[in-house]
């Protein structure tokens, strides 16, 4: 008896950790750089950047699991007030192909501030979220 709840405590335990390890190799990223090379690797990545008093841009480019499929997918932006409240601030329509499995788009930041960004299929599905420092060198 007292083996056969080991057996299974440990079964459990196993099947946890592989579907958890299957589920973060699969998982879908957003990206903060300077810019993306032709295949999709970011260029100076961060979560943190400084912008300067006529503002600069970022690329935010998304890594898909799976291939894309439609013809469009969303990026909004919405920068954090002092009670961590969501406010919008921006939102871009990128042109995507089936099959594409990333895609990036330029925003250019003029707010200091921590940001929450969203991207989503052409389905309004949701794709990836990540957060961002901004910080100004005024």
């Amino acid at each position: 008896m007292k083996n056969e709840k080991q057996a299974s405590r440990f079964k459990v335990v196993f099947l946890f950790t592989f579907l958890l390890h299957s589920f973060n190799c699969s998982a879908q990223e957003m990206i903060f750089c300077e810019k993306t090379d032709p295949s999709g690797n970011a260029i100076h990545a961060g979560k943190e950047f400084t912008i300067d008093a006529k503002g600069s841009y970022l690329q935010i480019l998304v890594k898909a699991s799976h291939p894309l499929t439609g013809s469009t997918a969303t990026i909004d932006l919405f920068l954090l007030d002092q009670q961590g409240e969501e406010q919008f601030e921006n939102s871009r329509v990128v042109k995507v192909q089936t099959g594409w499995t990333w895609f990036s788009q330029q925003f250019t930041f003029f707010k200091q501030g921590k940001y929450v960004v969203y991207a989503y299929d052409e389905s309004g599905a949701l794709l990836a979220t990540a957060q961002l420092n901004i910080k100004s060198n005024q």
